[in-house]
């Protein structure tokens, strides 16, 4: 947790290494945000990568579908409020036995 806060955070760092970027070309070979950049900017790509994430959960949020709670994003590094079960523990999506 933060100072002064008693939320739950999680920090996404994403990769800017090339291989890794490489590895996410799969998913954006389709996406006009990543069509001009070329495979030499990395650091631009993964940026925008991150912005899109951003953008995808601040859509979620919007909606009303639980969710990260998008904080911050700084350069490749996103942070997120989690989402806490009644228990205390982030919550993973799947129904109780």
């Amino acid at each position: 947790a933060m100072a002064g806060s008693d939320a739950d955070y999680a920090v996404k760092v994403y990769a800017t290494t090339r291989a890794s970027f490489i590895r996410r070309a799969k998913y954006q070979n389709e996406d006009h945000r990543f069509a001009k950049m070329g495979a030499k900017n990395v650091r631009k790509a993964v940026r925008v990568w991150a912005e899109r994430e951003l953008s995808n959960l601040r859509r979620l949020e919007r909606h009303g579908v639980p969710c990260p709670s998008p904080v911050v994003l700084r350069q490749n590094v996103l942070v997120m409020r989690l989402i806490v079960a009644d228990s205390g523990d982030a919550a993973t999506g799947a129904a109780a036995a």
